[in-house]
């Protein structure tokens, strides 16, 4: 009876060796999963980060795209502003220039026909 207690007990000790191993087994796996998961859980986070961080820059680079494109049509506008009083001031100069060539061969005909009207009378 002592010897089938004692075989009895070492089958049980066996079992639950064999147990205790399966247990820890399976609590390594769990471990390795439980780690896994968070890394998987870990990579989606850093994942979602990363794109977040890419619509950022895009949204910086397009409004930087138009600040610049503001920029340039400030500066166009302004050069075709000067441009048109140039080109108004040459118009100006252009037509005085024409009015004075005009107000001149006015006067030289004022001047022919005083000539003309002074030796009839003479």
């Amino acid at each position: 009876i002592e010897r089938e207690r004692a075989l009895m007990a070492r089958k049980q000790r066996e079992e639950e060796d064999r147990l205790l191993s399966e247990a820890k087994a399976d609590a390594e796996l769990l471990k390795k999963e439980v780690l896994a998961v968070g890394d998987a859980t870990e990579q989606a986070e850093v994942d979602r980060m990363e794109k977040e961080l890419i619509e950022c820059n895009r949204a910086i680079m397009t409004r930087k795209q138009r600040e610049e494109e503001d920029r340039l049509l400030v500066e166009a506008k302004t050069e075709s502003e000067l441009l048109k009083k140039e080109v108004l001031a040459v118009g100006d100069a252009t037509e005085q220039a024409e009015v004075d060539r005009m107000e001149k061969e006015l006067i030289e005909c004022n001047r022919a026909i005083m000539t003309r009207k002074q030796r009839e009378e003479e």
